[in-house]
C-alpha cells in the first residue's frame, strides 16, 4: 500500500473547507473532458451513432433529407478519425 502523507497544518486547515469545493469542480471537468473526447474521437462510438440513426431511418422515425445529412456527416468523422 502507498504511504500518503497528510498536511495538518494550521494553513491547510483553514484552507481546506475552500479547496475540497474546488477539487470536486476539477474532478467534474476532468469526467466532462473525458466523455466530450470519448464521444469526439473513440471510432465505435461514431460507428455506434451509424447504427442508431439506420435503426431510427429503417423504424420511420427520420426523414431520408435528413438521414442522408446525419449519415454524411458521421461516416466523414469516421474517415477523419480514421486518417489520423
Amino acid at each position: 500500500m502507498k504511504d500518503v502523507e497528510i498536511d495538518i497544518s494550521p494553513l491547510s486547515l483553514v484552507v481546506w473547507p475552500l479547496s475540497l469545493p474546488a477539487g470536486g469542480f476539477m474532478f467534474l471537468l476532468e469526467q466532462i473532458r473525458d466523455i466530450v473526447n470519448e464521444e469526439l474521437y473513440d471510432p465505435a462510438t461514431v460507428r455506434h451513432h451509424l447504427l442508431e440513426l439506420q435503426m431510427r431511418y429503417e423504424m420511420g422515425e427520420v426523414e431520408e433529407e435528413q438521414y442522408q445529412a446525419e449519415w454524411t456527416a458521421l461516416t466523414e468523422r469516421l474517415t477523419e478519425l480514421s486518417d489520423s
